[in-house]
């Protein structure tokens, strides 16, 4: 069982933490303050970089996969 995770962005601070993650316990949509969510998009497209860590506990050895789904709008105009 994974005790906790946690998500924290560079310049931000703490995003979000889970706990009690289990085989069966394993799918989550977290509520995050869209503020949070603005500022973080924010410095991603000021600086065009992000550091994000992830850490957390665990009752034993296990390895973990990260995803990361970033949504993006495309805006054009038409030159005359």
């Amino acid at each position: 069982m994974i005790n906790s995770v946690t998500l924290e962005v560079d310049g931000i601070g703490h995003i979000l933490t889970l706990t009690n993650i289990s085989a069966t316990n394993n799918t989550f949509k977290p509520a995050i303050p869209q503020s949070l969510l603005d500022a973080v998009s924010n410095k991603f497209l000021k600086e065009e970089k992000i550091t994000v860590t992830v850490y957390g506990s665990a009752n034993s050895a296990m390895s973990i996969s990260v995803g990361v789904s970033i949504e993006a709008g495309i805006i054009a105009y038409v030159l005359n």
